[in-house]
């Protein structure tokens, strides 16, 4: 279901407070017009020099009696100078039709190591797939990049492979607040709104490939009660959903 790999790309945007050494975990509610789609599971290990990052997303509610989805994505890397550098990428999921997986090492530079795929690829595939990733270095994987965005508010050049795709994004504060209701999660009060926009983006096998994904805002409480995103709305081409805190827990 495309939904679900949309939320791999994006998904999730964590506290603005750098603490060494930390540990998050937190859980959001996927919606669809207020229908459940599924549970985010995210969980961040940072210690002095490195990290690791564990996403877990399974269908659950309506869709999950209907359709069966679940993945798991775990980065691990180095801390350096307030930014997350990759050094192993993994992401695995499956249906009740296929699975899947993505392996990628990085090198120090940031530059491709190796890519492992579960996909088969033809000789152009592989070749314009070689050549994309030969045009830069200082490459990161979309979730270390989204926790950078969050606990770091680093708005870096890097560039994010996916496996599938490679692409840039820009990371921004909007220039007003609101109040608002935050259901489920029915906290209260002066809402900081921030946005993710694509600068760019390249399919890694496919030429021409397009980008559905139109923006992602994230919604945070302004007195830092909660520091993390207390809703995440994804829009693209074809659907708009949300996910909702549900719990979280920072030690």
């Amino acid at each position: 279901m495309k939904f679900f790999k949309y939320l791999i790309i994006i998904t999730l945007y964590f506290g603005n407070t750098v603490v060494f050494s930390k540990t998050i975990n937190s859980t959001y509610t996927v919606e669809w017009k207020s229908i459940q789609l599924g549970e985010l599971y995210w969980n961040i290990a940072l210690n002095e020099d490195d990290y690791s990052i564990n996403f877990d997303l399974k269908s659950s509610g309506v869709l999950g009696a209907l359709y069966t989805y679940e993945s798991k994505s775990i980065a691990l890397g180095k801390i350096s100078r307030g930014t997350l550098i990759t050094d192993i990428y993994t992401s695995t999921s499956k249906n009740s039709k296929r699975s899947r997986y993505e392996n990628i090492q990085f090198n120090k530079d940031g530059s491709i190591q190796n890519i492992d795929l579960s996909k088969q690829l033809s000789n152009d595939q592989l070749k314009l797939q070689n050549k994309l990733i030969s045009q830069y270095i200082n490459f990161i994987d979309p979730i270390s990049l989204l926790t950078n965005y969050s606990i770091f508010k680093d708005n870096s050049n890097q560039m994010v492979i996916d496996g599938s795709n490679i692409y840039k994004t820009n990371f921004r504060k909007l220039n007003y607040q609101i109040n608002k209701e935050m259901n489920p999660t029915q906290y209260k009060g002066n809402i900081d709104v921030y946005e993710i926009t694509f600068s760019s983006f390249y399919g890694l096998h496919k030429k021409n490939k397009k980008n559905n994904l139109k923006k992602i805002t994230l919604y945070y409480l302004e007195s830092g009660e909660i520091d993390f995103p207390l809703e995440i709305k994804i829009e693209s081409k074809k659907f708009t959903a949300s996910l909702y805190l549900k719990s979280y827990t920072a030690s």
